[in-house]
């Protein structure tokens, strides 16, 4: 995670998978990508809520007309403190567009 100046607190969650050896083309990656108030980062979000944090869903691959980036309408998002700056986030979601891998996020992270 790299942290730099702004306003909120941007989150990127990768899933690559192991290309295979001698294959052209065979990456995948897939990414989901949100933007928290770093001031009130307790919450419970769920399907239309979620645009409130620019829930995005990211899949790169050499998949015809299935890659890019989409808009997460449906799921939830959990975040809670777990001790003085230890929060304990949750997400589980759904994209219609396209096929995924990850489908859920359970993720402790600590702010300094």
């Amino acid at each position: 995670m790299e942290i730099v100046n702004g306003k909120s607190l941007v989150f990127k969650f990768e899933y690559k998978r192991n290309e295979i050896p001698k294959t052209m083309d065979s990456q995948y990656i897939e990414q989901i990508f949100m933007a928290l108030d770093p001031n009130n980062l307790e919450m419970k979000l769920k399907d239309s809520e979620l645009k409130s944090v620019n829930l995005m869903f990211a899949r790169f691959c050499y998949c015809k007309g299935q890659t890019g980036y989409y808009r997460v309408r449906q799921g939830e998002l959990a975040i809670k403190k777990t001790e003085d700056t230890t929060y304990q986030l949750h997400l589980n979601f759904k994209v219609d567009e396209v096929p995924q891998i990850i489908t859920e996020i359970n993720q402790v992270f600590k702010l300094k």
